[in-house]
């Protein structure tokens, strides 16, 4: 089954971290990397709420039957019990993966996240199969839930994959027909 991989490439319609490391730059180029790059640069937050922050890709079209979509996400944290969601908006909206999971506890400012991954198998805003042109538009990111709201969390590195099958293409043409030996 083929899998295309997007990473960030700009900013989405949501930059609600309260912080980037380095300040320089835009909070998307501090997620973009292939390998996670154990904080030299990430997003945070501190404080109380749900913050999201949205990505947009360099989309690609695809063809075939699209299977699952996935957001993998690295983060970290210093209280056991802050979580994390992948999310995609599509059609106008962002959606929350409906479960969050428990970002790994790093006792420390050192990185010692793991990787989290949220999958989508229907587009969650038409209950449908996803479609090509969904994901040529659609944007991806991260949401997170500090436990304790002077205790950060981080994220390192955030990216969509997208699984497909290709469809096979029938003709109607016998073998020896088409004129083709």
């Amino acid at each position: 089954m083929p899998t295309v991989t997007y990473r960030p490439t700009g900013p989405g319609d949501l930059t609600e971290f309260a912080s980037q490391y380095p300040a320089s730059g835009e909070h998307w180029d501090k997620v973009d990397e292939v390998t996670a790059d154990d904080l030299t640069t990430h997003i945070a937050y501190t404080g109380a709420g749900s913050p999201t922050d949205l990505f947009s890709i360099s989309p690609t079209v695809l063809g075939g039957k699209i299977t699952s979509v996935k957001v993998y996400i690295d983060a970290t944290a210093r209280v056991v019990t802050s979580v994390a969601w992948g999310v995609v908006k599509t059609g106008g909206t962002a959606y929350p993966h409906a479960t969050p999971q428990v970002i790994y506890y790093s006792g420390s400012d050192e990185f010692g996240g793991a990787e989290l991954m949220f999958e989508w198998l229907i587009n969650p805003g038409t209950s449908s199969a996803w479609s090509g042109g969904e994901i040529y538009t659609m944007q991806f990111g991260v949401k997170v839930h500090p436990y304790v709201s002077f205790q950060p969390v981080k994220v390192t590195k955030v990216y969509m994959t997208v699984d497909y099958t290709v469809e096979n293409i029938k003709s109607n043409v016998n073998v020896g027909e088409s004129g083709f030996f």
